[in-house]
Parts: structure tokens; sequence; C-alpha cells
């Protein structure tokens, strides 16, 4: 299951909670159509908690692969940066050198991992910043 908190937007927060669906992958799916059809820039911020977010079915990976495809140039356009958040020290070193490449190239922005939500935020707020003063 997927939390999502559209608060602040533009930068949005989604949470995944325990095992993740398909059903749940397509109602995250839809969410990210709605927000790249705002047509304004946006932050993502994903906070993950615990190790079990990162493993699924075949079928899930094939979905999600093929919803970043499909998403990746709206995400280039729309979303200033992808901020992944995990307290978890192995994925936290595991990923932080990867992030920036793999982001830019599955998803379509800037992309970052950290170990706070504070940290995660803080660079998204800056992206946005940097957005804004470019237009």
């Amino acid at each position: 299951m997927y939390q999502f908190d559209e608060q602040n937007w533009p930068l949005v927060v989604v949470r995944p909670t325990g095992s993740i669906t398909l059903a749940d992958m397509e109602h995250y799916a839809a969410r990210l159509d709605a927000w790249l059809s705002r047509g304004e820039h946006f932050g993502l911020l994903v906070v993950v908690e615990g190790e079990e977010h990162g493993k699924h079915d075949k079928a899930l990976t094939k979905f999600d692969n093929d919803m970043w495809k499909r998403l990746h140039e709206a995400m280039r356009t729309w979303c200033v940066g992808y901020a992944g958040v995990t307290a978890a020290a192995e994925m936290y070193e595991r990923y932080k050198p990867l992030a920036p490449a793999a982001v830019r190239k599955r998803i379509g922005c800037a992309g970052e991992v950290f170990m706070t939500e504070d940290e995660a935020r803080a660079w998204l707020r800056d992206k946005l910043r940097q957005n804004q003063e470019q237009v």
C-alpha cells in the first residue's frame, strides 16, 4: 500500500507501507499521472521504511519498469527531483553513490538518497527554488 501526502504541493510525499500489490502500483501510477497532468513542477519524496519495499514479484517489476518508461518524458519535464529516504544504513550506503545517475536514467529527473526526511525536503526545496529562478 502507498500513502500519499500532497498537503505541501509542489512537494509530494509517498510512503510505501507493507507489501505492495499490483493494485497499489496502479494507484501510484494514477497519482503520478494526476500530478504530471497539472503541468506544474513538483518534487517527489519517497520514504521507504524497511527493506521489503524493494522486493517484488515479476509482474510488479514489469509494471514498475513499464510505468517509469511511460512517464519518463513527463517526469523529465515536470519533476524537479526524486528524493528517496531510508533509515537503513545498508540501503543508504548501497544506493547513495548510484542514485543520481540511476534516477535520471530510469525516472527522468534528478535523484538523491537521504537518511532523513529533513535532508530530503531541504534538497527538494532547493531544487524547486532553482527551478523557479530559471523560469
